[in-house]
């Protein structure tokens, strides 16, 4: 929840007390999200295609997070979630309220209260003013084009050179708070030519092309499918995405060593979600809490790479990035409502529950025209979401009344629905699931509806969001 302004101004106060004795360096944070990028298809997690080669190396200085999950399926409540500790049953930031409340403090607004220069560089026009995440953030910088919609790979990267160009003019006796939002691998998948070409196969027409490029809105309403040629071919664009991904950090953390603010950084790369590529029968990553869209990458290195290398199997999530960064700052959260733990504390318990939550596709239908979205093709996605995962047992439950449980420990890839063959242990996870969001549920806000400027509009309309 808000901190009050006394408690704020009273950190503030104590932090310029404190300014003649804090260390020269105090240690800078920087926090990069790749969008839509799924974890099964980083190689530093075992995918067999090179995809990730400087993040494997990054990882070898790094904290793995093997088993790392978002809290949901879409950008809004992931990055509210991470941008607060909290579940999105306590913030409300999705769907049927694409806003973040100013009620709840963020960890940009501790870190500036704390005396650090807070900087946010988003490739994703939902990470702007426009959803209220970004309060707190001293300079806010959101892409007024999407780079990759004219891939040329051209160095250095639009969004690097913008915050070169911030880290060269930054105040440099003060921390800095960095968080960036590539977009690169979000629909539409469109590599560089030289990244697609690492795992497209060779000769593919304009027309395989296109088919494998097959709308979501057409995949939903029944017409268009995928041929195992186009699916194979949209993985391998969405591949060649993630590989350019790959690059454009490998090129941050260079400005970041040039600038002389690498080795001394808390760094942590992360998603916010993952994507579908046909699976169960789903194509983007709404409308579905399977682990192609909420588990995640997440690395996290130590300034100096300390406990480089190593690799952690607990049940962690995005909430975990607000209180390890918190607790990582000095600042002490006393809030109950806060679900983060310290990634730096002891690790979860195996059996930590992880809940994660789509709400009610309110925002996503409207893409559809008014007939389509009440049609019978559209019936199977007209509904809310909740999963829990515990241990390696994971329930999905819908309100619809569909219900789904998976062993992802010997069945990763959700192909097996155990609901028949163990009723009394799905009835047993649903109930917790929601006992857990009960009990974190706060108010449900009024509706938000923030116009859009026309260059939002036509980022997101590019994106396939709206119509």
């Amino acid at each position: 929840m808000k901190l009050g302004s006394a408690l704020v101004l009273a950190m503030l106060l104590s932090t310029l007390a404190a300014a003649c004795s804090r260390p020269a360096r105090t240690p800078n944070i920087v926090l990069v999200v790749i969008d839509t990028a799924r974890a099964d298809h980083f190689s530093s997690y075992g995918y067999p295609r090179p995809t990730t080669p400087h993040l494997d190396a990054f990882a070898r200085e790094a904290i793995r997070f093997e088993r790392a999950y978002s809290v949901s399926c879409w950008t809004v409540p992931a990055h509210a979630s991470m941008f607060t500790g909290l579940y999105p049953a306590t913030h409300w930031a999705g769907q049927t309220n694409v806003w973040l409340d100013d009620r709840f403090t963020t960890i940009a607004e501790l870190l500036r209260a704390r005396g650090y220069a807070t900087a946010d560089f988003s490739g994703n026009p939902w990470v702007s003013p426009t959803t209220n995440l970004v309060h707190g953030f001293d300079v806010v910088q959101t892409m007024t084009a999407r780079p990759d919609l004219t891939p040329t790979g051209a160095k250095p990267h639009p969004t690097n050179k913008l915050i070169a160009d911030w880290l060269g003019r930054r105040p440099n006796d003060r921390p800095f708070f960095l968080f960036v939002n590539y977009l690169e691998p979000h629909a539409p998948y469109q590599p560089p030519k030289q990244f697609e070409a690492r795992f497209l196969p060779a000769g593919l027409s304009d027309a395989e092309r296109a088919a494998a490029l097959v709308p979501w809105t057409e995949w939903y309403l029944g017409r268009a499918g995928l041929t195992p040629a186009a699916a194979a071919a949209r993985t391998a664009l969405y591949d060649g995405e993630i590989a350019y991904a790959d690059e454009i950090v490998s090129e941050l953390l260079d400005e970041l060593r040039r600038a002389g603010a690498y080795d001394d950084s808390l760094i942590i790369v992360a998603s916010d979600h993952g994507e579908n590529l046909g699976e169960h029968g789903q194509l983007t990553h709404v409308f579905a809490l399977y682990e192609s869209t909420v588990r995640v990458p997440l690395l996290v290195r130590l300034p100096g790479g300390a406990r480089g290398g190593s690799v952690r199997t607990d049940p962690v999530q995005l909430v975990d990035v607000f209180s390890t960064i918190a607790s990582f700052a000095g600042i002490p959260i006393d809030d109950p409502e806060v679900v983060g733990r310290d990634l730096f504390g002891p690790p979860s318990p195996p059996d930590r529950p992880i809940l994660t939550e789509f709400d009610y596709p309110l925002h996503t239908l409207e893409r559809f025209t008014p007939e389509e979205r009440t049609s019978a093709a559209l019936a199977p996605i007209r509904r809310s979401l909740r999963a829990l995962i515990v241990g390696h047992i994971k329930l999905i439950a819908g309100s619809d009344g569909k219900r789904e449980l998976y062993d992802i420990a010997s069945d990763p890839s959700e192909s097996r629905n155990l609901l028949d063959e163990h009723p009394a242990e799905a009835a047993s996870l649903e109930a917790q699931a929601d006992q857990i969001a009960a009990r974190f549920a706060g108010p449900r806000p009024s509706p938000h509806t923030a116009p859009l400027d026309a260059t939002t509009a036509e980022r997101l309309r590019e994106l396939g969001y709206v119509r």
